[in-house]
């Protein structure tokens, strides 16, 4: 039995598209292995705190009569769950708790789309809605590339390296969704910068990043249209690091949601992905 529990669930990283995919662009994003859920032989610690999401899934008119219970329940009789993924950072530690009940309890769906809506339903118990992109890369363990319906696993070298920055501030996903919902409807943001410049110059950058090539001067600016754009999800914690770095040419940009949580910095290939 232990076997057949032994994977791990990764966190993720969304590289490009966080929000901006709901207005159209592409969005790339990948699992990050240094930090997961991973199974554990210790009995019942997790149960009780999960109860209410297991009602939530007895309950559910889509996912109910696919749900094992009873598999769940003599899970938890000889194994735990164990995760380093903190909570409200950016990383997807609901995504990822949410592929793993997908993976052992679930009937799974055969099309990849379909996966993905189920687990987006899965997850919509921890955040009121959700993509499912979150959960599907864990579940997968691989690099997605979105556009529009079409969902691509991908396999590539970054060509830049990574910095997780830790801001020291955990948020709730979707608080910052709604802020970003709310201030692109503003016509001069939704119409013009958002939709005529921004997206089309991340959308470049995504697929040379994809074939292994970076733009360091399309990086500045994407990292400083977000900073002056979509301030309102910087924490004054932050500002001052996020616009040194264009000094020093280690390009902040938002991780995930934003207004707290870890921030990505973008560098050259000199030092490794850390926090």
């Amino acid at each position: 039995m232990a076997q057949e529990f032994s994977r791990v669930y990764p966190s993720k990283l969304i590289l490009f598209g966080e929000h901006t995919v709901l207005y159209g662009s592409d969005l790339v994003c990948m699992p990050y292995g240094d930090k997961y859920i991973k199974i554990v032989e210790a009995p019942n610690e997790n149960y009780k705190a999960l109860q209410e999401f297991h009602q939530y899934l007895l309950k559910h008119p889509k996912l109910s009569h696919r749900f094992d219970f009873e598999g769940v329940t003599a899970f938890y009789q000889s194994f735990s769950l164990s995760s380093n993924i903190p909570i409200g950072y950016g990383l997807g530690s609901s995504g990822a708790l949410t592929a793993l009940y997908y993976d052992l309890f679930f009937e799974k769906s055969a099309a990849l789309i379909d996966k993905k809506e189920d687990l987006a339903e899965i997850e919509c118990f921890f955040h009121g809605k959700s993509s499912g992109i979150d959960p599907l890369v864990s579940y997968l363990n691989t690099s997605l590339h979105v556009r529009g319906q079409e969902i691509n696993p991908i396999s590539f070298e970054l060509p830049f390296a990574l910095t997780l920055f830790d801001s020291g501030i955990a948020r709730k996903g979707q608080q910052a969704i709604s802020c970003f919902e709310s201030y692109s409807q503003i016509d001069r943001l939704k119409n013009d910068r958002l939709l005529r410049v921004y997206i089309p110059r991340l959308n470049e950058v995504i697929i040379k990043m994809i074939q292994g090539e970076i733009d360091w001067e399309k990086i500045d600016w994407l990292s400083r249209f977000q900073y002056y754009n979509f301030g309102f999800l910087v924490p004054k914690e932050v500002k001052s690091v996020w616009q040194d770095g264009w000094k020093s040419q280690e390009f902040m940009k938002l991780c995930g949601a934003g207004n707290g949580g870890f921030y990505l910095i973008l560098k050259t290939l000199d030092r490794h992905l850390g926090v």
